[in-house]
């Protein structure tokens, strides 16, 4: 499992998902060999992150304008999620092989 990967997911996701009111990701969380929980995170839809978006700080003259860049801040925000989840998943699943042995 790469970002890559999880940015291709993230894309196709934001693609099918214009005219839906949230975004859910379902997945085992990782805490230790035992142990693992399902998570359900709920993501922020693009135009509820437009919102929040608008409340963003600029720090250095040399970041793009807000407009240009929030479409590429909400895909980065999906693939970093996606990622995550699916490390987490990942792990999980190791743990438990590694346990089945």
């Amino acid at each position: 499992m790469n970002f890559p990967t999880a940015g291709s997911i993230a894309h196709q996701v934001a693609e099918m998902a214009n005219d839906c009111d949230n975004i859910v990701i379902v997945y085992n969380e990782f805490k230790n060999v035992i142990t693992q929980y399902i998570r359900k995170v709920e993501l922020m839809n693009r135009p509820t992150f437009i919102k929040q978006f608008k409340y963003l700080a600029r720090h250095d003259a040399a970041e793009p304008e807000k407009d240009y860049a929030q479409h590429y801040f909400y895909e980065l925000y999906l693939s970093s999620m996606f990622y995550h989840a699916l490390l987490n998943s990942v792990a999980s699943e190791q743990s438990s092989r590694m346990n089945a042995m």
